[in-house]
């Protein structure tokens, strides 16, 4: 009897995980399918509206779902600028080439300095402008609704126009 008792309570603990397991997977599914289609909307506006409409979009909006099979689930779109350093890249770059060329005795002037460095500045404008990261999460409520797990979805969104005006056709 002790055995039987032992063998079903070890049985019955197997069972509670795996039944939690499917729970989580199956609302992992229903949160990025869920993203994927607030991102597909975000898209398709972009497409249709251009680049402008990112920046409509402005930093942050939330919400809830209407759908029922999303009672209690809410989203939430953001909108940051990529900083990417171009010139803190360019004058490691130009750092590490100066030691090569001081090697050889050959250094690199103050005023080819300058031209890099407004290059670079403008590289960095021209990316500020034109480049975004668009995310959106999905929060679905978990012990009673008191506490919230999620899901994030990460695009990078480039506005081509910006980029081909800045950069000279060969």
């Amino acid at each position: 009897m002790m055995i039987l008792s032992i063998t079903l309570v070890s049985l019955l603990g197997g069972q509670v995980v795996a039944l939690r397991t499917s729970q989580k997977a199956k609302f992992m599914t229903l949160a990025t399918n869920a993203a994927r289609d607030l991102m597909e909307d975000i898209d398709i506006n972009i497409a249709a509206k251009g680049f402008v409409y990112v920046k409509d979009l402005g930093e942050k909006q939330e919400g809830n779902f209407e759908e029922p099979q999303y009672k209690g689930w809410k989203w939430m779109k953001e909108v940051k600028e990529v900083k990417i350093p171009i010139s803190t890249i360019m004058k490691t770059f130009l750092s590490s080439s100066e030691m090569k060329q001081e090697s050889q005795d050959v250094g690199s002037t103050p005023a080819e300095e300058q031209i890099l460095n407004l290059v670079a500045g403008n590289v960095e404008k021209v990316m500020k402008d034109s480049l975004k990261e668009v995310s959106v999460t999905v929060y679905w409520p978990v012990k009673a609704g008191t506490q919230y797990s999620s899901l994030v979805l990460v695009y990078y969104v480039v506005d081509f126009d910006a980029v081909r005006n800045f950069v000279p056709e060969m």
